[in-house]
């Protein structure tokens, strides 16, 4: 596989914009090219009041094209360290940054297979990158996106998504609430409680599952695809705690 060079950036925020109560994205603007793959993210080192650097790791949401602009979508911590710095952010704020890293990106054997995206949160964040990927190369086999919240109102990367789905690209989106405010949805749970009956038969033994998001989520996931026949070598993981 190509490596990547890790390496010192810098940038500007050009923009800011909340998600949801909880998650903003940032727009970064870079004075040199950025190559990175798709999957991968960057960290971000912050100097709060004191004086005191903080270094927190962020997955990069853009498509590799972008080479000049990143976007990243952060989940606001109450009372987190960098949290309450990224608060009060501010459009052309200089951020600085190492990168990129990290070795959860498509292997060119999943391009020729049927791809399950299964995450929680924000951990749905390098799957829009993949996804840019994937269209960029002309992916024609299935995609589906199994995606779990807490609500309607913290669905993340919906417009992202309905604009990309407009390629020739056969795809399935699924979000999955755990406390939905509309009850009679058909996903209500968690992510793992639905695989058996999203996930055909024929695909079990053919498809490659990338999960990212918590540890909990990521181990009953990976339990629950493992009880259906799928491989250790069929899953590729990435957590984020």
């Amino acid at each position: 596989m190509e490596r990547t060079m890790i390496k010192k950036y810098e940038s500007k925020i050009v923009k800011y914009e909340h998600m949801n109560n909880s998650v903003i994205k940032i727009t970064l603007m870079l004075e040199e090219d950025l190559n990175f793959k798709a999957g991968q993210y960057i960290t971000i080192v912050f100097t709060n009041p004191d004086g005191e650097r903080i270094s927190r790791m962020y997955s990069i949401a853009s498509s590799t094209k972008d080479k000049r602009s990143l976007d990243l979508c952060i989940k606001l911590i109450e009372n987190g360290s960098a949290s309450n710095i990224i608060k009060n952010l501010k459009l052309g704020n200089d951020i600085f940054f190492v990168g990129p890293a990290g070795k959860f990106v498509l292997t060119e054997e999943s391009k020729e297979k049927d791809i399950f995206f299964i995450s929680s949160g924000t951990g749905i964040t390098p799957f829009i990158s993949m996804f840019h990927e994937l269209i960029d190369t002309g992916y024609k086999n299935t995609l589906t996106f199994i995606n779990g919240f807490r609500d309607e109102n913290d669905i993340l990367f919906t417009k992202e998504i309905s604009s990309l789905r407009k390629n020739d690209i056969n795809l399935k989106l699924l979000n999955i609430l755990s406390r939905p405010l509309n009850q009679n949805i058909i996903y209500k749970g968690h992510v793992q409680d639905f695989l058996s009956t999203i996930i055909l038969k024929r695909q079990l033994q053919n498809s490659h599952f990338y999960i990212c998001g918590l540890k909990d989520m990521i181990d009953s996931v990976s339990l629950k695809l493992k009880e259906l026949g799928v491989k250790d070598e069929q899953i590729f993981l990435e957590e984020y705690d």
